[in-house]
Order: C-alpha cells, then sequence, then structure tokens
C-alpha cells in the first residue's frame, strides 16, 4: 500500500513537472517568436522608410535639376535672340534694323538676366550624411549632376558680370532718355568700342560652354532616372555620360 502512495506521488510530480516544462517551454517559445517578429517587423519597417525616403530625395533632387536645366534654356533663347541682333548689327548696315531691333538689341547687352535658382535641394542634399548613406553609389550621380548645373550656371553669371562691366563704361549706365537717332548712334559708338570687342570675345566663349553644359544634362538627367529605376546599370550610365561630355 506504501509503495502505491508512493509511485501515485512519483507520478503526480512527474505531470506536474511535465506541466510545468512544457508551459514554460511553450511560454519561452511564444517569447522569442514575439521578439523575432518584433525585430523582424522593425527591420521591414526601417528598410520601408528608407527605401521611400531615398525615393523622396532622388525625384526632389532630379525634378530640381529638371527646372534649373529649363531655366538655363530660357538664357540660351535670350542668348540666340542677342546673337541674332548682333550678327544682323555687324554684318548689315545699322539703317537696316528697325528702330524696335535697335532698342531690344541696346536691351540684350546692356542689361542682365537673372536666373532665379532654388538651391535648397542641392544644400541639404551636400550637407546631409544620411542622403549618402541612403542612396549609396548613386549619390555620386546626384552630386555629379548638381556639380554640372552650377558650372553652367556660372558660366552665365561670368556673362552677367561682363555685362555689368560694359555697362560701368558705357552711356546706359547714366540712364539717359534716348531718342532713335542717338539710339543708333549709341549701338554704333558700342560695336566699335574696343571693350565691346573684349566683350564678345568673353561671350562667346562662355555662350559655347553653357550650350556644351545644357546638351550634356539633357542627357544626363533622364539616364539619371533610368539608372535609379534599374533600367541601365551604373557602367553603363558613366560610360554614357563619358561619350556624351566628349561629343
Amino acid at each position: 500500500m506504501k509503495k502505491i502512495h508512493i509511485s501515485n506521488k512519483i507520478r503526480t510530480w512527474k505531470e506536474r513537472h511535465h506541466d510545468s516544462l512544457s508551459s514554460f517551454t511553450t511560454a519561452f517559445l511564444a517569447t522569442v517568436l514575439g521578439i523575432a517578429l518584433t525585430f523582424g517587423t522593425t527591420m521591414w519597417y526601417e528598410r520601408k522608410q528608407k527605401a521611400e525616403a531615398a525615393e523622396a530625395l532622388v525625384e526632389s533632387c532630379l525634378s530640381n535639376m529638371e527646372m534649373r536645366l529649363d531655366n538655363l534654356k530660357g538664357v540660351l533663347m535670350k542668348y540666340d535672340r542677342q546673337n541674332q541682333l548682333f550678327s544682323l548689327a555687324t554684318s548689315t548696315p545699322l539703317d537696316s534694323l528697325t528702330d524696335a531691333e535697335v532698342s531690344e538689341l541696346i536691351d540684350l547687352f546692356a542689361w542682365q538676366y537673372n536666373l532665379v535658382i532654388d538651391h535648397s535641394y542641392e544644400k541639404s542634399f551636400s550637407l546631409s550624411t544620411s542622403s549618402h548613406e541612403i542612396l549609396g553609389s548613386f549619390a555620386n550621380v546626384i552630386g555629379a549632376g548638381f556639380e554640372y548645373l552650377q558650372e553652367a550656371e556660372e558660366n552665365h553669371q561670368k556673362v552677367n558680370e561682363q555685362k555689368r562691366e560694359l555697362r560701368r563704361a558705357m552711356i546706359v549706365d547714366k540712364q539717359v532718355s534716348f531718342d532713335q537717332n542717338s539710339m543708333r548712334q549709341f549701338v554704333t559708338a558700342t560695336l566699335d568700342d574696343p571693350l565691346f570687342g573684349y566683350f564678345q570675345l568673353e561671350y562667346m566663349q562662355q555662350d559655347r560652354s553653357l550650350r556644351h553644359y545644357c546638351r550634356y544634362l539633357e542627357r544626363f538627367i533622364p539616364d539619371a532616372r533610368r539608372l535609379w529605376k534599374g533600367e541601365i546599370c551604373e557602367d553603363e550610365f558613366w560610360t554614357m555620360a563619358r561619350e556624351y561630355w566628349n561629343e
């Protein structure tokens, strides 16, 4: 009878121990699974946030580049008209130009055409170390695009500075009110002035340089979008970029 009682106690202890071990194992596995799920969800959410931040950063930077390139194209339209009038004034008798053309010619070479540039995206990209971490090697593409744009814009700024120097030496800076006859005299005197000849040489150089940058960026920016979308590889992108530059 005593043996049976002891046997029952042992059986009861084993059952309780087994139940406790099962409960502990279940709780432990549930805890581990909960931690894993939480950690995995957190990592997934962080990756998702980084991917969204990268997409937004790339889109804002490329859109800013496109806007600034459009501004530079507007500058080139001014240059085209200025070149057309310069050619008329230097290759034909000045009397063949209309009064409106003479007045426009004075405005084009005497007054500056200032760019309104939004540098906020460029600055935030340049100053943010996290943006480079998010984009990886694509950050080099964005950085190069901004550098080319800045150099192109500086080209135009040099033209503005040269115009400012020209204005200091010309009657236009004295804000004289011209009649049609005096405007033609002013244009004749300006075209014959050695300072204007120097301005023209410098201007032509900046004109060529700006056109080169614009042609390059017109292909660089769309290709950067294609690279970001995975439509071309990085080696292919830089190979084409070098070819564009040398054209």
